[in-house]
């Protein structure tokens, strides 16, 4: 049981973490895009794509 409440606080924790470090610019929707476009950019150079 007590393994189970410390896994919870873990995950929360790191959530939280999680969104102040996407929230640092104040502006969460420029970070997801941002993050997004990465992402793409990763996958065109991977599969050739782009």
């Amino acid at each position: 049981m007590l393994r189970i409440i410390m896994l919870l606080a873990v995950a929360a924790l790191g959530l939280v973490l999680g969104f102040f470090v996407g929230n640092r610019n104040r502006n969460y929707h420029d970070f997801v895009t941002r993050q997004h476009k990465l992402q793409d950019d990763h996958y065109d150079r991977i599969y050739g794509n782009g």
